[in-house]
């Protein structure tokens, strides 16, 4: 597999990688024996596992995305060499889209808009920038890095992780943690269209 170095301990692979390898990012759809559908986000992999999100459910042409956690309930790992045979099967496959809902703005909030938003994105990056993706492989590490980046910004813990949570869920993209207005008071369907 083509991987791209992210940090010692763990790869995360290549966003121009062929379609049979991971990518950063990307988004799944797994084919279950049942036939059902689930999406899941690649978070990150060591090798011998890999770890992702289940962020939503295909139906029809589309894909009804989950709320985003605020815990780890979402996240998966699966051993390498199942991935790599359920992508050769056509089981796993890359889906079209980046799985940001519409709402969201694609460019990157300025700092010192929002300042709620600069104090999420400053957790999470800290905890990022000193952890690495140990926060997803290692439970320990993710209980000491989200409890310790919260009693340095005086955040309390479970809502720390929840932030890290959301960070994730939308594949780091920098608006990640903004304040969902649009989820209130309705349901919300985010739809894309995939490939098959």
């Amino acid at each position: 597999m083509i991987v791209d170095s992210i940090n010692t301990a763990v790869r995360s692979y290549a966003g121009d990688a062929p379609d049979h390898v991971l990518r950063r990012h990307g988004i799944y759809i797994l084919v279950g024996k049942d036939g059902a559908r689930r999406v899941y986000r690649f978070l990150c992999d060591d090798g011998a596992y890999v770890w992702m999100m289940e962020i939503g459910q295909r139906i029809n042409h589309g894909i009804k995305f989950h709320v985003p956690p605020k815990t780890t309930k979402l996240r998966v790992r699966w051993k390498a060499m199942h991935v790599e045979q359920l992508l050769m099967s056509g089981r796993l496959y890359l889906a079209n889209g980046c799985g940001i809902p519409h709402q969201m703005p694609v460019e990157p909030i300025p700092e010192g808009v929002d300042p709620a938003l600069d104090k999420k994105r400053l957790l999470v990056s800290t905890i990022l920038r000193y952890w690495g993706y140990r926060v997803v492989t290692d439970p320990v590490a993710y209980a000491k890095a989200t409890r310790e980046a919260c009693n340095f910004y005086g955040v309390a813990t479970p809502t720390g992780r929840a932030w890290l949570e959301a960070h994730l869920f939308y594949g780091e993209h920098p608006n990640a943690t903004m304040s969902q207005t649009w989820r209130r008071g309705s349901r919300v369907k985010t739809h894309f269209y995939g490939n098959d």
